[in-house]
């Protein structure tokens, strides 16, 4: 299995608990970002993927997980916390962002283009491919970020706020090579709820 790091370090946790408590299951979990998993799926490394990144959906079948909530992050004392504000108003700000590659990233690229923008236009760039490290620099007040709910959720020092356009609930999706037994490996996975 391929999980993405936002759904494989904070969605899919309940669901690799419930499978393994019957012990003649056993999973391989990998855990990249978008591109690497599918070049995997290309490469039948895996059976299937979880992912938020984009995909072509002529070359996978696929179907929808859940959709999950986009946010902006920032310290708990910043301004913005609690806040609805316009991509203008951020331009000032540090922007951290994951690496090449990342879905989260990607998402919010496309966003930020529809919007008019780039990345180059905020004050600075820093790219991390590490969510932790991410939430301890906007914590401590070095910038600002965007990604997905579930990652902060349960964190009590991070601010969130909403900006029209970018911060939209986006599709995890079950995504897996056409002409193969994988969708049925996939729900046995996830407990047998899928659409």
């Amino acid at each position: 299995i391929g999980a993405t790091k936002t759904i494989g370090d904070y969605v899919l946790i309940d669901a690799i608990k419930e499978y393994l408590r019957d012990p003649s299951h056993e999973i391989s979990l990998v855990v990249d970002n978008t591109k690497q998993l599918l070049q995997m799926l290309d490469e039948n490394q895996l059976d299937f993927a979880v992912i938020e990144g984009t995909f072509s959906k002529t070359k996978y079948d696929s179907y929808l997980l859940l959709m999950e909530p986009f946010v902006g992050i920032c310290a708990k004392n910043s301004p913005l916390c609690g806040k609805t504000v316009q991509i203008a108003d951020l331009l000032k700000e540090t922007i951290i962002v994951r690496e090449e590659g990342s879905g989260t990233r990607r998402i919010f690229e496309e966003r930020l283009t529809a919007s008019g923008y780039e990345l180059s236009d905020f004050y600075r760039e820093i790219s991390i491919s590490s969510f932790v490290s991410i939430k301890a620099l906007v914590t401590s007040g070095i910038g600002i970020s965007f990604l997905y709910n579930s990652v902060v959720s349960k964190e009590s020092d991070v601010g969130t706020f909403a900006v029209d356009g970018i911060t939209e609930p986006h599709p995890f999706h079950v995504v897996y090579t056409r002409n193969t037994n994988a969708r049925n490996y996939s729900i046995q996975f996830l407990g047998g709820t899928t659409p």
